[in-house]
Parts: structure tokens; C-alpha cells; sequence
């Protein structure tokens, strides 16, 4: 039952990226993707990593026990948790 499951939720999901890349502009999302450029890109990306150090150590502070944690701990798992978040949708399996 659990395969029915996620395999409806995965084919609903593909039907649903089809649908909306077809009535989009690839090409031109792509071609102002080139146009930015690589430096607007890395700032980007550094910049959204650099936002898990404060959220690592927001957690760290929010939890009861948190002299034993170290910041570095707490950031991974927050990191953890947003990738996590990203395969919700496929249903985990009961053994993760």
C-alpha cells in the first residue's frame, strides 16, 4: 500500500512539473540565467550559506541542553532539516 502511495505521489508530481514547464519560457529563463553570470551566482550561494551559521546557532541557544552542542553540530543539522524538507514530498519510507 505504502508503494501505491508514493508512486501516485511521484507520478502526480512529474504530471504537475510537465504541466508547468509547458505553459513556462525555458528558454528564456535559461537565457537570463546565462546573462547574470557566475559572480551573481556564487554571491547568491554564499550568501545562502552563510544564513545556516545564525540559524545553527539560533537552535543551539532554543535547545535546553545546548552547552554540550556545538555550533558547528547544530548548524549540520539545521542543513540536515532543509534537505530533508526537499524530499518530503516523495513520501520517505517508514525505515527512515
Amino acid at each position: 500500500m505504502n508503494k501505491w502511495i508514493a508512486g501516485v505521489g511521484i507520478l502526480i508530481s512529474l504530471l504537475l512539473l510537465v504541466w508547468i514547464l509547458s505553459r513556462s519560457d525555458v528558454h528564456g529563463a535559461m537565457d537570463h540565467v546565462h546573462r547574470l553570470g557566475w559572480t551573481h551566482w556564487l554571491a547568491g550561494a554564499a550568501i545562502y550559506l552563510c544564513a545556516f551559521l545564525p540559524r545553527g546557532l539560533r537552535w543551539k541557544l532554543m535547545l535546553p541542553d545546548s552547552n554540550r552542542l556545538p555550533s558547528g553540530c547544530a548548524t549540520r543539522i539545521v542543513v540536515i532539516g532543509y534537505a530533508a524538507n526537499n524530499v518530503l514530498p516523495f513520501r520517505l519510507p517508514a525505515w527512515c
